[in-house]
């Protein structure tokens, strides 16, 4: 059993969740961001071969997770870099 000040909790600390500065909050849709950097460098594997180019403007859409720190996807290119 873990002991903090001077209580006793059977599984472990128990913790505040601090939900009341935001219980009342309604949830909110975040924008997609106007830029993203994607880093093309890897320790695992063959390197990447990247389908866009610097400045080219693309769609993307969010995926559920394909690795660690990728959860976006390029769906279309809508213009190419000049």
């Amino acid at each position: 059993m873990s002991i903090r000040k001077g209580k006793a909790y059977p599984y472990g600390i128990h913790v505040k969740d601090m939900k009341e500065l935001c219980a009342d909050s309604p949830i909110v849709k975040m924008p997609a961001p106007k830029k993203v950097y994607i880093s093309m460098s890897q320790h695992i594997g063959a390197p990447a071969i990247p389908i866009v180019n610097v400045g080219d403007k693309v769609k993307l859409m969010e995926t559920s997770p394909l690795s660690k720190t990728k959860r976006w996807r390029v769906v279309t290119i809508i213009e190419k870099a000049k």
